[in-house]
């Protein structure tokens, strides 16, 4: 008979186990801070002036900037000037890759930027160490260079 009260007692324990509220879940983590490019080692960056339809000149500043995660991200700011409606600053962000070859160098690196963006990627060819070219949309240079600024 000592055993059918340690019974009793062990399925009454089980019972009030199973119907207790479980724990309460951990708060949500932080979402993570949005990268820029700004915060990521610099690749390069790069500054010049663009020829513009309807303006003086864009000039223009690209920042390439990437980690070993694989994080590529840019940061471009141009300034149209002479413009009819002023000299105005347009800032954009996205990220960018790194491409080999154009029609006529298979071996040219390339750096596209907005490569997920159909109609608004660009491409900008490696001329040397310290500087970089715009591409139209058939590869080819477009005005001057943009030359290395700043610590690589």
């Amino acid at each position: 008979m000592p055993r059918r009260p340690l019974a009793w007692l062990l399925v009454t324990a089980l019972a009030l186990a199973a119907c207790a509220k479980p724990p309460p879940a951990p708060p949500a983590a932080a979402p993570a801070p949005i990268a820029r490019a700004a915060d990521l080692p610099q690749v390069g960056r790069f500054a010049g002036v663009l020829p513009c339809n309807g303006c003086q000149g864009v000039r223009t500043e690209l920042l390439l900037a990437g980690n070993w995660e694989g994080l590529q991200l840019y940061h471009l700011s141009e300034t149209y000037l002479g413009a009819s409606q002023g000299t105005r600053t347009v800032e954009s962000e996205g990220t960018w890759v790194k491409l080999r070859g154009v029609p006529e160098d298979e071996s040219a690196i390339v750096y596209q930027i907005d490569p997920d963006r159909p109609g608004q990627r660009r491409h900008f060819i490696v001329v040397d160490e310290r500087s970089i070219r715009l591409l139209d949309d058939a590869l080819q240079p477009i005005g001057e260079p943009l030359v290395r600024v700043g610590a690589p």
